[in-house]
């Protein structure tokens, strides 16, 4: 999904059209439909992702600090990493993400 909403930017800046970006998905060409049901799925997912964190951080279940922290190395660009340096990230991630939420 992820591949899809970076596509549709480039879609949205009439960079690609979008039956180029439905035909160059990895895993082969899809059609129009198909491509675009999964871009509103990804968006609906961030969306809903994002509502969970508010009301997650309103209710003091997510530490302000360490999401502060979180969101400043995701603006980084995490698109551009290679197989290592993306090892690297999801494991500060997820150490971010342990240090983040309240514990169980």
């Amino acid at each position: 999904m992820f591949e899809s909403l970076v596509s549709y930017q480039r879609v949205v800046r009439h960079d690609l059209t979008l039956k180029q970006a439905a035909s160059t998905r990895k895993g082969g060409p899809v059609s129009i439909g198909s491509y675009y049901r999964t871009v509103r799925q990804a968006r609906s997912n961030i969306e809903s992702s994002a509502i969970t964190i508010l009301v997650a951080v309103g209710l003091g279940l997510i530490d302000q600090q360490e999401f502060r922290k979180l969101t400043e190395f995701a603006g980084r660009g995490l698109v551009d990493l290679d197989g290592f340096e993306a090892e690297r990230a999801a494991t500060l991630i997820e150490a971010l993400v342990d240090k983040l939420v309240i514990p169980k």
